[in-house]
Formats: C-alpha cells, structure tokens, sequence
C-alpha cells in the first residue's frame, strides 16, 4: 500500500472484480480537531507517545463506544487472522477475495463514518465507472518492480474509462481486517479524485481521449502528492474513528500517520505532514 500507490495501466489481465459505482461528492471525515491539541513538554514531562496524542485526542471526539459493532468486528478478524505467505496459490487468491467482501461487509454495517461513506461510494453505480479487484501478484499485473499492495488507477475497458481499486492477495492475508478497511478508505479517497477529474474533462471527447487526459494528470506530481496528503488525512481518520468506538487496533505505522496529523491540528499542508507523506510515498515527491 505504502509503494507505488498511483499508477495508470490501459488493460489488467486475469481480472477478478466486485464491479461497483461511485459518487465523487461522497464526503468522508470525522470530527474538527481542536485549535491546540499538545502541551509545552518540560524536562520533568517526557514528550507523548503517537498512542497517548491519539488517545488524547479520541477522548475529546462525540463518538459512542459501540460494543456490538466492536463485536462484529472481533469476530471476523478473529476468524480471518492475519497470515504470512511466501507463495501464493489460486486457493489464496480465492481466500483474499473472501475476506475482501468480509471487509465491504462490515464497512456497510458500520457506525464508523469513513467506512460506511467509503463502501456508500463503492456501490452507488454498481457495474459502472468503477471496481475493485484482487491479484495474484499485484506488481506483476502492473509490469513493475516496485512492491505495490493497492493501488487505484484509470483504466480503458470496452469502450469506456473505468476507475480500478486492485488489492494484492499476500497483503489482503497478512494484514488485520480493521486495517484493511483503513486503507480501502485511502483507495475510495483517489477513487473518487479520479472520477472528480473524469467529470470535469471536456465532455464532447470521447472515452478513450478522456483515458489519455486522466494519464497526463496522472503525470503531475503536485496533484499525486496533494491526493496523497488528503487520501492518508482520511485514512488516518478512520483509524481513529475506530479506536474512538473501542475498537482495540494497532498499527505502528497508522499510530506515526495519525499522531502526526494531530499535532499538525489536522492541517495537510504542514511541513512535519508533509515530510512524513514524502516518506511514505516516495512516488509523490515534488
């Protein structure tokens, strides 16, 4: 996920599909962050963990615990384990593409607002100008050599352009569902930028011409790197939606991201967020 996460590609071979629709004006987020949200540490008060910024903050949030949605949740990450795998079989894909429904299950059910506006978006226009897919071996698909986890991107099909979310299976196996769903949030996010950017084209060009526009934004680093810092904003917000309801979560990585963005008063365009954007996504350097 953290690699080479944009990328255009005109035809996925072996593709495998929950065709779906979106809404570009689907808002997602969750709540203001406050106008200060850390203290001037002296030498007698050590400086505050990601976790304990997080924490902190959660605690000021009007979010109820949930404990049957906390529930729910337990129970299919309980029965779907994170797994480590070296090589991957059909049988894995099968399994992948299991707990990715599993996941879009719940994010509908859900009570956490990321998820269920991120799953309203995948559905909206099912089986028109979007899908999701599960690969084998996502880089290959891709004809790269970087290490792509997800990635969502443009593509030129039948005649028209669709907008791809494709997953790697050893990701989908060895990472935590609630995760997961975290970082689908992030895809949705791009998801619904590409299909803000297909709306605007000129509409008299056709769809092929519309492909070749998407690939040259596609091209433009300060508009990958602006989708990244609001794609990761909102990851990083449904990761403490979560812990907000009860969920126990953990992920040194989310933890960094969200700490980070909290002591950034939830402002994207911050050096110290910034920085740490360039660091995740080396492909969105400007």
């Amino acid at each position: 996920m953290r690699e080479g996460r944009r990328a255009v590609l005109t035809v996925f071979t072996g593709l495998s599909t929950i065709a779906c629709g979106i809404s570009p004006d689907t808002p997602m987020g969750v709540a203001p962050y406050p106008t200060s949200t850390r203290s001037i540490p002296s030498e007698l008060s050590p400086v505050p963990s990601d976790r304990e910024v997080i924490l902190s903050y959660v605690s000021t949030l009007s979010i109820q615990k949930d404990p049957t949605e906390v529930g729910r949740w337990a129970n299919i990450r309980s029965l779907n384990p994170p797994i480590r795998k070296q090589e991957i079989t059909d049988n894995d894909k099968s399994l992948a593409e299991r707990r990715l429904v599993a996941v879009l299950n719940e994010m509908n059910r859900s009570n956490i607002k990321p998820f269920r506006d991120a799953h309203d978006v995948l559905t909206s226009h099912r089986n028109k100008d979007a899908s999701i897919g599960v690969y084998k071996n996502l880089s290959s698909v891709l004809k790269t050599e970087d290490a792509y986890q997800m990635v969502a991107l443009p593509l030129y099909k039948n005649d028209s352009v669709e907008i791809h979310i494709g997953l790697d299976t050893k990701h989908i196996l060895e990472t935590d569902l609630l995760v997961l769903a975290t970082e689908i949030v992030h895809e949705v996010t791009h998801l619904q930028e590409y299909l803000g950017f297909l709306t605007a084209l000129d509409p008299s060009h056709g769809p092929f011409e519309k492909f070749i526009e998407l690939k040259g934004i596609e091209t433009n680093d300060q508009i990958r790197f602006e989708g990244e810092l609001v794609a990761y904003k909102i990851q990083a917000e449904s990761y403490m939606h979560a812990i907000a309801q009860g969920h126990t979560i953990t992920s040194r990585f989310d933890d960094e991201l969200a700490a980070t963005l909290i002591r950034a008063n939830g402002d994207i365009h911050t050096p110290a967020y910034q920085e740490l954007i360039k660091k995740l996504s080396p492909e969105s350097r400007i």
